[in-house]
């Protein structure tokens, strides 16, 4: 809005008033007070405040009550900022860095903000300058001492029944609402939307303990045997079975694992294979800590090789080396093998297929579809539960046992990129050794 000059101060009916022109060309007057309030110098100094303000954003200097809320919130902006507000902002904030996960499921952190919403309904109205660590260790207690209830398939006399269990939150979820609440206030305080003073007053409000309140603590399992992983591997098909061998022998991340293609592995040394999650979206790849601008490489050595070599016959450079397709066509081979039902009868191969089916199975997997094909493995083969990163935190386990804490961090660790040849980065060479000495 072009700078004009500074409207005149007026006196109608004992108060204070000046009369200006909105962006629509309609005339507004603004009343700045009774006269026995304030002095006309106080008055005039308020009204050069708020006609600059004014001549910026006209229509949200005008929303105010008065002018002189105008002038603190243009000044001090936190000053009536309410809990609410700051949890529309910041949840605004959360979406633009992301929403989604790179497999498209809810991002952990707008789970975790629902939660600090949850928690946090009663305290909406508040003004944010009153919410301090009092606040906070009430809602730290709150969440420690509630229930949630989660369906669960039970064994009773009249069979299976879904039943609801309650369960207590554990005590990393109740951290993770408490220090994300701290997060949002230091974040608001950046923005000016509270002041700094108040984030070091939440730091006064401590993370729970391990086996203190009611929280679970989340266990676990026992590292996975290989008598186990065999007894699993059988009950699932093939194409899950090399992924549980693979993770087994490499220690890579579910999520790495399932996106393996031939061209992001490098056969330059005929003993120990290269894979680099997604080579070819950046210089560093795609994987977990990419924005590091670290890249990540995973030795092949022995069976690990052997697993992928013969995954690779008859692919493409960019098919995925573990589909779901595969698994489905190998389900329905099993299925027709173990057929008791004479051919004559019943249904014949072929003949009760939809011809536009509502699911079909994807180019690959991901990392949830991997756990409930591992979870279904586990009940058919009558072995504990275990999951895709319970492999990966045993390769660890094992290695380090054989080799020691380094080279299990080596094995399962970034490198920096550092040359354009990846086999002259040191810690790559490192990392071909251990995986060499594992096959041993």
């Amino acid at each position: 809005m072009k700078k004009s000059k500074i409207p005149s101060l007026s006196v109608g009916q004992n108060y204070y008033r000046a009369t200006v022109t909105r962006p629509s060309g309609k005339r507004t007057t603004v009343s700045f007070g009774h006269i026995a309030d304030r002095r006309k110098m106080e008055v005039l100094a308020a009204l050069e405040q708020w006609w600059e303000i004014y001549q910026e954003d006209p229509e949200t200097t005008l929303s105010h009550s008065s002018p002189y809320e105008a002038i603190e919130k243009y000044h001090n902006p936190h000053s009536g900022m309410t809990v609410e507000e700051i949890l529309e902002h910041y949840e605004r904030w959360l979406i633009k860095q992301g929403a989604v996960t790179k497999v498209g499921t809810e991002h952990p952190r707008i789970t975790n903000f629902k939660r600090v919403k949850k928690y946090m309904a009663s305290y909406q109205g508040w003004q944010a300058a009153r919410f301090g660590p009092d606040q906070l260790l009430q809602i730290q207690q709150a969440i420690n001492e509630d229930t949630y209830t989660v369906p669960k398939w039970v064994e009773t006399e009249n069979g299976r029944e879904k039943m609801q269990i309650e369960k207590h939150y554990s005590r990393r979820t109740v951290n993770d609402v408490v220090n994300m609440i701290g997060k949002m206030w230091r974040w608001a305080a950046g923005r000016e939307f509270v002041k700094y003073s108040a984030t070091i007053a939440l730091e006064e409000v401590k993370s729970i303990r391990y086996a203190q309140g009611n929280a679970n603590e989340k266990v676990n399992r026992a590292t996975v045997t290989w008598e186990e992983l065999q007894l699993v591997m059988n009950s699932v098909t093939s194409v899950v079975a090399d992924m549980m061998a693979l993770q087994w022998h490499t220690g890579m991340r579910p999520g790495e694992v399932c996106k393996m293609r031939p061209v992001d592995i490098k056969q330059d040394d005929e003993n120990c294979w290269l894979y680099i999650p997604g080579s070819d979206a950046s210089p560093v790849g795609d994987h977990k800590t990419a924005w590091h601008k670290r890249v990540r490489v995973i030795p092949l050595a022995g069976a690990a090789q052997h697993i992928v070599a013969r995954r690779m016959e008859g692919k493409n450079p960019k098919d995925y080396l573990f589909s779901p397709v595969d698994a489905v066509e190998e389900m329905k081979k099993r299925r027709y093998l173990e057929r008791t039902t004479p051919m004559s009868c019943g249904n014949r191969e072929g003949t009760n297929v939809k011809e536009h089916p509502m699911l079909k199975p994807g180019k690959c997997y991901d990392s949830h579809a991997l756990n409930v094909a591992i979870k279904r493995g586990c009940k058919l083969a009558g072995v504990d539960r275990f999951t895709p990163y319970d492999l990966r935190r045993t390769a660890a386990t094992n290695t380090r046992s054989k080799l020691g804490k380094t080279a299990a961090q080596v094995l399962l660790g970034h490198v920096d990129v550092g040359t354009t040849d990846i086999y002259l980065l040191e810690e790559v060479k490192e990392a071909m050794k251990v995986a060499k000495k594992l096959q041993e």
